[in-house]
C-alpha cells in the first residue's frame, strides 16, 4: 500500500493494535487522538514529521515499532506517560536531540532500540531505572547491548 494515511483514522478512538508495517505510506503521522492503543507498528515506510506531544495521551499503549523512517525533531518528554510499554523500537528515524529523561518513567520496558539516530548529549541516568530492560541499543558506544539471562 501507498500514499498519505488519512485524517479520518483520529476517529478512531477505540482503536487498539495498528500495523501499516513495510509498506510505502509518505508524509506526517498523526494519530494522537488514538487513546486506546495498545500496540502501534509503522515500520518501513517514509513516514516523516516530528512526534506530536499528543503521544502522551497513549497512556495504554504496550509495544511501539515506528523504526526506518524520515521522521525529525526528538522523543517529546510525554513519553513519561507510556507506563504500560514494554517494548519501543524507533531505530533510524532521523531524530535529534537528546534522550529526555523522562525515559526513566518507563519501568515496564523490556525491549530498547534507539539506534542509528544523531542524538546528543550523554544518555540520562534516568536509564538506569529501566530495571526491567533485557535488551537494548542506544546510539552511543558506552551503551550498547544488553541481554537477559535467567
Amino acid at each position: 500500500m501507498s500514499g498519505r494515511l488519512v485524517s479520518e483514522l483520529r476517529q478512531l478512538t477505540n482503536l487498539r493494535d495498528f500495523s501499516i508495517s513495510f509498506n510505502s505510506f509518505v508524509g506526517p503521522v498523526d494519530l494522537g487522538s488514538l487513546t486506546s492503543l495498545t500496540s502501534l507498528s509503522m515500520e518501513n515506510n517514509n513516514l516523516s514529521g516530528t512526534i506530536s506531544t499528543e503521544v502522551g495521551s497513549w497512556t495504554q499503549l504496550e509495544k511501539l515499532v515506528r523504526q526506518d523512517n524520515l521522521m525529525t525533531g526528538g522523543l517529546p518528554s510525554e513519553i513519561g506517560s507510556w507506563t504500560n510499554i514494554r517494548e519501543l523500537f524507533m531505530a533510524n528515524i532521523g531524530m535529534h536531540s537528546t534522550i529526555p529523561t523522562e525515559i526513566g518513567l518507563l519501568q515496564n520496558l523490556e525491549k530498547l532500540d534507539l539506534g542509528d539516530q544523531h542524538f546528543s548529549g550523554t544518555i540520562p541516568s534516568e536509564v538506569g531505572y529501566l530495571t526491567n530492560l533485557c535488551k537494548s541499543e542506544i546510539p552511543f558506544k558506552i551503551m550498547e547491548v544488553w541481554q537477559c539471562y535467567e
